[in-house]
């Protein structure tokens, strides 16, 4: 009795290896073949957004149609579509989002985006437009690029983007802000440099649910500092990435993971057992 107790335990061990291996490779692989769905699922919208972008550009009486609003909860319909757009700059509220990186000159510079609310014509909408990257002042960090406050219509091209540029903020951090009506009357955030865009209230105005990514050629004209250089708002946007790259490397890392446990197996209970008997 005591001998068979002490070989059935040894026994047994090559079938839990056996099982313990047959669970990992499956679970491996499957989690190669979610990748790879993964990767067919971006290239599927990378695909759309092309065809998007060969669709002819929204323009003042799509964006101030009735029903838009409504359409934009499918954000299928309008994401990443090409909008010309004509309007008037809000540069009253004007705001420059802080800690923004662009790639200027071959290496990559910290500065601000500035976004601006565009009052579209020919109807009541507002959208807010993502202009461009300009450099701060590091020695004052409070000092904002002065733009010129254009008061007649605008032209502007762009894409129409789900938000404006968001980046990391601690919770709570904005709390302390008030939100800003059309009027300024209710602002009291001492300053103009903000990390996120805050919520506004626009009266008898309507905010539309999306942000426009302004794609219209640089010019001089958008910004002049204190100083007398002038100062251009770059808009370098880098291409959206679908990522498909980094799911092909995940599957690629799970498969390679999943022949390795095969590879294991064979060699530690088939090859090195028979090498010894």
């Amino acid at each position: 009795m005591p001998v068979s107790n002490s070989v059935a335990p040894r026994r047994a061990q090559p079938g839990l290896i056996l099982a313990i291996a047959v669970v990992s490779v499956l679970t491996t692989a499957s989690l190669g073949a979610w990748q790879l769905r993964r990767a067919a699922f971006k290239e599927g919208l990378a695909e759309q957004i092309s065809t998007k972008n060969q669709m002819l550009a929204l323009d003042n009486t799509a964006l101030n149609a009735s029903n838009f609003i409504a359409a934009t909860r499918d954000e299928t319909t309008w994401l990443h579509r090409r909008a010309s757009v004509q309007g008037r700059w809000m540069h009253e509220h004007t705001v420059f989002l802080d800690n923004r990186a662009m790639q200027v000159a071959g290496s990559q510079r910290v500065g601000f985006f500035v976004a601006t609310p565009l009052a579209i014509e020919g109807g009541n909408k507002v959208i807010w437009v993502q202009r461009g990257w300009a450099p701060r002042d590091f020695q004052d960090r409070s000092k904002v690029p002065v733009l010129p406050e254009v008061t007649q219509t605008v032209a502007i091209q762009g894409r129409l983007i789900a938000n404006v540029s968001k980046a990391y903020e601690m919770q709570g951090a904005s709390a302390s802000a008030s939100t800003a009506s059309v009027d300024n009357t209710t602002s009291t955030r001492p300053s103009r440099i903000w990390q996120n865009l805050l919520a506004l209230e626009w009266g008898s105005q309507a905010l539309l649910p999306m942000a426009l990514l302004q794609t219209t050629p640089e010019a001089s004209t958008d910004g002049l500092p204190s100083s007398s250089q002038e100062v251009v708002l770059l808009r370098s946007w880098s291409a959206a990435d679908s990522g498909v790259a980094k799911h092909y490397g995940y599957a690629f890392q799970w498969f390679a993971l999943s022949a390795l446990l095969v590879g294991l197996y064979v060699w530690f209970q088939l090859i090195v057992p028979n090498r010894r008997s």
